[in-house]
């Protein structure tokens, strides 16, 4: 009852908030939900029991299923035993991020990340200024892409689940996500269908909790990026107001300038170190979504795998929700590129400070980006592409199996 009335206080509330409590609520629930799989990287960085039986319950899939697949070989039906790989590239995916949140030196830096606009951003009053209005704004389409993520991942779960339990309605057959066998379990027995229910129950609640926390944290990364770039293009503004009405003099513009021009080099620095951060996890994670979302899709087109047009709905999601991060960086540099030339009147600034404009131009043109690996730029583009991939490696499963 408690938890129930401070969450009515807080719905109720809400619209009352200063942008910095209203960041740290969302902030808050994203790191207890991690906090409930072992994944810290937002608070203390420490490695708890449960950071282990996570990792612990992805290690009985990477046992398990090479055993799947040997078992289904030596009964001549290769080809279905690789439905238990639908989940491998997912499940990779996530590990791979656990490892670099939970075990690297380098959720020390993560979690700088994710604490960077609650200590350098957002403001704890509630002055009706620009400022605020615009953290505010920015807060609220986080919070609606965060929504709007959870309610695809959702519905992509849904789809997975529901032709398996429509079969075992129909049949008393139960097919899981994971599609592994136990050894020492006979095939279609009761003791198989318990040890299946209780693993896909537990693996569930676990992913269910992790994919709320890792939303979260893309949520703040890809809100950082934009809040900071309009409040950069707010200052143009500001700037350009006072040198067209003669306003301020060029000690007041090379502070205004310098503190803009600082902005976009720290953002420029918070893109770079998240990508150093979580550089493994950008490079590889596309190429095991495109894997897995081919291998599911194949799974269930010619080996009649219930779950596969799920796993590989799910899979296309997270490409997609990757996608949004790097084209949100590329979006950053393109709209203060164009802010410097249109909304700040260049043309009225010392001749020394529009070459500082022009340089920071420049820069702006080859900007930070999140990429995959060393050179790709990871943006919508790329998604584009990998989509082709996956249906030129569906294709090949398809031959390769005629």
């Amino acid at each position: 009852m408690k938890v129930i009335k401070e969450l009515r206080e807080k719905w109720h509330g809400w619209p009352t908030f200063c942008p910095k409590k209203k960041w740290l609520l969302f902030c808050n629930f994203g790191k207890k939900v991690s906090y409930l799989v072992g994944l810290r990287v937002q608070g203390d960085a420490k490695i708890t029991r449960m950071t282990y039986f996570t990792l612990a319950l992805g290690g009985v899939y990477y046992i398990f299923a090479p055993y799947t697949i040997i078992i289904y070989a030596l009964e001549g039906r290769l080809s279905e035993g690789f439905s238990c790989l639908s989940l491998s590239g997912l499940y990779t995916s996530a590990v791979i991020a656990q490892i670099i949140s939970s075990f690297s030196d380098a959720r020390f830096d993560a979690r700088d990340l994710f604490q960077f606009a609650i200590k350098n951003i957002h403001n704890n009053d509630h002055d009706a200024n620009e400022y605020n209005a615009i953290c505010t704004k920015n807060i609220h389409i986080t919070i609606r892409r965060f929504i709007s993520a959870l309610i695809l991942l959702t519905a992509s779960f849904l789809v997975g689940v529901a032709n398996p339990v429509y079969i075992f309605i129909k049949n008393g057959k139960f097919y899981t996500l994971a599609g592994i066998l136990f050894p020492f379990v006979e095939k279609d027995s009761k003791t198989e269908l318990y040890i299946n229910i209780i693993y896909s129950l537990v693996v569930i609640m676990v992913a269910v909790l992790a994919v709320i926390g890792i939303q979260v944290c893309c949520g703040i990364i890809c809100h950082t990026i934009e809040v900071t770039a309009d409040l950069s293009i707010n200052e143009m503004k500001e700037l350009s107001i006072n040198l067209e009405m003669n306003k301020t003099n060029e000690a007041n513009i090379g502070v205004k300038l310098n503190r803009i021009f600082q902005q976009i080099q720290k953002i420029d620095e918070y893109i770079i170190k998240t990508g150093k951060a979580y550089f493994w996890f950008f490079f590889i994670s596309p190429i095991l979504y495109t894997y897995s979302i081919g291998v599911a899709i194949y799974s269930q087109w010619m080996n009649g795998f219930p779950p596969g047009y799920g796993i590989g709905v799910i899979g296309y999601v997270q490409m997609v929700i990757l996608g949004l991060m790097g084209q949100i960086s590329v979006d950053r540099n393109e709209k203060l590129r164009d802010a410097l030339y249109s909304e700040l009147k260049w043309y009225l600034l010392p001749v020394k400070r529009q070459r500082d404009v022009c340089h920071v131009m420049n820069r702006l043109q080859n900007g930070a980006v999140l990429t995959i690996g060393p050179f790709e730029t990871l943006n919508f583009e790329v998604i584009k592409i990998l989509t082709q991939r996956i249906h030129s490696f569906l294709m090949l499963l398809i031959n390769f199996s005629k």
